[in-house]
């Protein structure tokens, strides 16, 4: 069965679960580490499942689930859907709280619950929240090589167009098809290895990992090189070309707006304590960088 397949199957069988729940509180947590195949879900779920599902896209400064439930929408929905948690300056609080006060899910939201999540805000739900995740039943959503492939190509085709707009989530999205690549590598073509190479170079100058960036855009030079993609080996700046801490702020741009959050992002998901500053999505250009 192919990804495409069981991602299918998998929506099937959480749509019966919600069918099956109605008037009841159920919670169910749905994986899935791009936000474009996430709605593309969430589309086909409320499609094929025969009843209402509303959606609650949390805001960034929201600290309560339970509050942030109720205040839009009461006890008076069949179902719901929750996105955003990936976005919330205080995750941990978020989720430390709703695990204090589980027994209120129950008694004040007679329907189904499923929480969007990716795998970093998994792992925090698992740790700040053991209580309420042990009630929930967990489906896992995997991106298609195909999709893979497209994510990559039409990102990686924007940052050498420089019409590219990157903000944390998107970071976080380069990393996880980073990964993708390493665990299926015989699948994907050398020219898909060098534009996510070129993509993960960014991020680790974002991270400011001068090393890891300069390593990532070499590797993928080497390929353009070979390739003998003149246009492509023109856009990949060398170490040298790198801005240090001395160069004028507008060369900065990048790693001066997004560090500070990816930092405290990578934190927050190794020790469960809150980020510094706003993770809502926070768009810069990278025309400047190349």
């Amino acid at each position: 069965m192919t990804d495409s397949q069981e991602n299918e199957a998998r929506l099937q069988e959480l749509a019966w679960a919600i069918e099956t729940s109605v008037e009841q509180f159920k919670l169910m947590v749905a994986q899935c580490n791009y936000a474009k195949l996430r709605d593309r879900l969430i589309a086909r779920l409320q499609e094929i499942c025969e009843i209402e599902i509303q959606v609650l896209h949390l805001k960034p400064s929201q600290r309560t689930l339970h509050k942030a439930i109720q205040e839009e929408f009461g006890g008076n929905i069949q179902a719901l859907m929750i996105t955003g948690l990936e976005t919330l300056r205080d995750l941990p609080q978020m989720f430390t709280s709703a695990n204090q006060v589980r027994e209120e899910f129950r008694r004040s939201f007679s329907f189904p619950i499923v929480l969007w999540v990716n795998d970093e805000v998994y792992q925090q739900f698992s740790q700040l929240a053991p209580d309420l995740e042990s009630w929930a039943t967990t489906n896992r959503f995997n991106i298609t090589a195909a999709e893979l492939t497209d994510f990559i190509q039409q990102t990686a085709a924007q940052l050498f167009d420089n019409s590219f707009n990157i903000n944390l989530e998107l970071c976080i999205e380069i990393k996880s098809a980073w990964q993708e690549l390493q665990n299926a590598d015989d699948i994907f073509s050398p020219e898909i290895k060098a534009s996510c190479q070129f993509l993960r170079g960014l991020v680790a100058y974002i991270e400011q990992d001068l090393d890891a960036a300069i390593n990532y855009y070499q590797q993928s030079l080497n390929f353009w090189q070979t390739s003998n993609n003149l246009e492509r080996q023109g856009k990949i700046p060398s170490g040298s070309q790198l801005p240090a801490e001395g160069n004028p702020p507008a060369a900065l741009i990048h790693r001066n707006a997004l560090a500070p959050l990816l930092k405290s992002h990578a934190s927050r998901a190794a020790v469960g304590k809150p980020a510094r500053g706003a993770l809502a999505p926070l768009a810069v250009s990278t025309s400047k960088l190349l």
